[in-house]
This record gives structure tokens, C-alpha cells and sequence, in this order.
């Protein structure tokens, strides 16, 4: 069973959110569309995904910058999910279809008690005033969840 699958099915106090060496809290996500929407069921803060490719020019451009982000976020109730599209193909085609996202890299946050596909922020490109924006958000939303 793979990192996600095991998550998704723990209670989420005691669901695991490790990273190397603190570099980073991202956690990679290598789940389809279903264990998507399973995941979002047991969302205890918020949830965000971060759509790119290793080919993909502009996600490492902000790498190292969402990196550095996620070490400063709680990580006991935000929690960051890399997504590959190229390995989770059938979840970005399925966002993909819906609207959702139309190119990389995209990160979607996902507030507790949003069960659908719809987002509750997201932000396109690399542009690092709006990836701030994007964060300040999703700690907002942590508050009123």
C-alpha cells in the first residue's frame, strides 16, 4: 500500500506527514481520482495539491520556494500533496476535464468539508507575490474551518 492509500485510510490524528531531512512537508501523491476524493473526506484543515512534471520548467522554478513555504505552514492541519502528472495522469486528466486545471504548475487548496472537485483557492504559474497570496489564503481558511 502506497504512502497515500495508508493515509487515506488512518484516522486523521494519526495520519503521517513526513518529509527528508525537513527540506520540505510536501508529500508526494501518487493516488487517482478516487483515492482523491476519499482523501478530501478525511481533510482535518486544509489540503494542497501541487500539479507539475520533472520536465516541466516552470515547476522547478518554484521548487525550491514552496519548499522553503511549506516549513513555515502547520503541518498538523495543512498538508501539501506533489502531484505528478505524468504518474497521476488519470487525476490531472479527470481536473483537467471538470476545468479545474488547464496547464502546470497549479497548486489547488482544498478547505475541510469540501468534498468535490471545486477548489476553494488555486494559483497557476510562477509568480511569487501570487504563491504568497495563494498560502495567506489557505492559512485564512485554516482559520474559519
Amino acid at each position: 500500500m502506497n504512502p497515500v492509500d495508508k493515509m487515506a485510510a488512518m484516522p486523521v490524528a494519526t495520519a503521517p506527514v513526513t518529509a527528508p531531512a525537513e527540506t520540505t512537508r510536501i508529500v508526494e501523491y501518487t493516488g487517482g481520482r478516487d483515492v482523491f476524493m476519499e482523501l478530501l473526506k478525511t481533510n482535518p484543515g486544509v489540503f494542497i495539491f501541487k500539479f507539475g512534471a520533472e520536465w516541466c520548467g516552470p515547476c522547478k522554478k518554484i521548487k525550491k520556494f514552496v519548499d522553503k513555504v511549506s516549513l513555515v505552514i502547520p503541518a498538523n492541519i495543512m498538508y501539501i500533496f506533489s502531484v505528478d502528472v505524468d504518474k497521476c495522469f488519470d487525476l490531472y486528466a479527470y481536473l483537467k476535464q471538470k476545468k479545474m486545471v488547464s496547464g502546470i504548475p497549479v497548486m489547488l487548496a482544498y478547505k475541510a468539508g469540501n468534498i468535490t472537485y471545486a477548489p476553494d483557492a488555486s494559483v497557476s504559474g510562477t509568480d511569487e507575490n501570487e504563491i504568497k497570496y495563494f498560502f495567506d489564503t489557505c492559512l485564512k481558511m485554516m482559520s474559519t474551518s
